[in-house]
């Protein structure tokens, strides 16, 4: 099916990609996407985005970089035909030629038989390392996926691009039992634009949030950003801040997302007479704003496939110091771009802060070393020329 090739009288037809998702929630995922959609060559591929769940935060974001964006709704696993056949004519009648999902069993089931069905190439991006089921419904429900899966992935999936080496390695068995060979493998990293993360581009604006804030003359400032759900572990930042707090009293730290434990923390917060040092901010749209304030990026994210939040941070010249994951540790390099200590140990992750606050000379040199990682490592621009090749490749297949 070369569809590629078919003439306009406006020249070669771009490359038509469907990149269905389960909502435009400002999650990683999603903000990932809209950036590659963003620097995307226009002359040569046309995108268009199907969602199922009735958040729509993100539409407008990406409609501006030319995708036309239609909502499919889906109330439950009983309208999956429903939902599927919308897909599925949504397909057909705008000559999709390659369908991308992202890993969530609400898009991948529904792209994976929308894929089959049209005869379309499949795109499947990996954003986290292989989920392990715990509870026993849990994991009924997970025995099902895998039996759609054991069908599917084979006669479906044209690329599987991971986020990082850990992810592809974590999924890499399960995909080869699903006869899913090697060949079909590929890591393209996350990335972000560094130029957007410029202190020096937001230095007004840095200064006009230090005064908005009331932070003018405080040290040091914390910032962290991510989903508030368990498994970003917001709760250990509370006992780290007190600890940190001992020995710097006048310290904040800013807490930037929302999520479905935004009362819990609160509530948290002042139980442990903390209100003064620590601040919810929500959900913000000046995070290079906030990045460029801050002494030190803290993240205390339990399981990551290759986070986002600190590539930005980094971008920004901010050292990090988070607990050790194994998306991490080739990331942030102890010592040079910042600290990892061992997950859940608070007392080790507010001694590692206190280490940089404590010699700014070295944390700036960490800040710099951060920022240079990203530039050549990981700069968004070069993740999109990859997608570019991915997506002419599978619609030639």
């Amino acid at each position: 099916m070369v569809i590629t090739e078919a003439q306009t009288p406006e020249g070669p037809r771009r490359v038509r990609i469907l990149h269905v998702l389960p909502d435009l929630d400002m999650a990683g995922g999603q903000q990932v996407l809209q950036r590659l959609l963003d620097g995307m060559d226009r002359e040569r591929f046309e995108h268009f985005i199907c969602y199922f769940l009735p958040n729509h935060e993100m539409r407008e974001r990406f409609e501006a970089t030319g995708a036309r964006v239609t909502y499919v709704p889906h109330t439950g696993w009983w309208s999956w035909p429903r939902t599927l056949s919308g897909i599925v004519c949504f397909t057909r009648k705008n000559a999709i030629d390659v369908i991308h999902i992202n890993g969530t069993p609400i898009d991948k089931i529904h792209g994976q038989l929308a894929a089959l069905i049209c005869r379309r190439p499949l795109v499947s991006t990996l954003h986290g390392p292989r989920w392990r089921p715990g509870a026993r419904w849990a994991l009924f429900k997970h025995r099902i996926r895998e039996t759609f899966e054991h069908v599917l992935d084979p006669c479906t999936t044209d690329r599987v691009v991971a986020v990082s080496d850990h992810v592809l390695e974590s999924w890499r068995p399960y995909l080869e039992a699903r006869h899913v060979p090697i060949s079909r493998m590929i890591v393209v990293r996350n990335g972000v634009p560094p130029e957007k993360f410029d202190r020096n581009v937001h230095r007004d604006e840095i200064e006009n949030l230090r005064a908005a804030l009331g932070v003018e003359n405080v040290y040091p400032i914390l910032v962290t950003v991510g989903r508030l759900d368990a498994n970003k572990g917001h709760r250990f930042l509370i006992p780290m801040m007190e600890r940190v707090c001992e020995k710097q009293p006048e310290a904040r730290l800013y807490i930037v997302g929302d999520g479905p434990l935004r009362e819990d923390l609160r509530a948290r917060i002042a139980e442990r007479g903390m209100t003064e040092h620590i601040e919810l901010l929500g959900r913000r749209h000046d995070v290079p704003v906030l990045l460029g304030l801050s002494d030190v990026f803290v993240f205390s994210s339990l399981g990551e496939g290759l986070p986002l939040a600190v590539l930005e941070a980094m971008a920004a010249a901010t050292p990090v110091v988070a607990f050790r994951l194994p998306a991490l540790t080739d990331l942030v390099e102890n010592g040079i771009h910042g600290f990892h200590v061992h997950p859940q140990d608070v007392e080790a992750l507010a001694d590692r802060v206190l280490d940089v606050v404590r010699a700014p000379e070295r944390a700036a040199a960490m800040g710099r070393e951060a920022n240079r990682r990203v530039i050549e490592e990981y700069d968004i621009h070069r993740s999109i020329r990859s997608i570019e090749r991915i997506y002419e490749e599978a619609a030639r297949s």
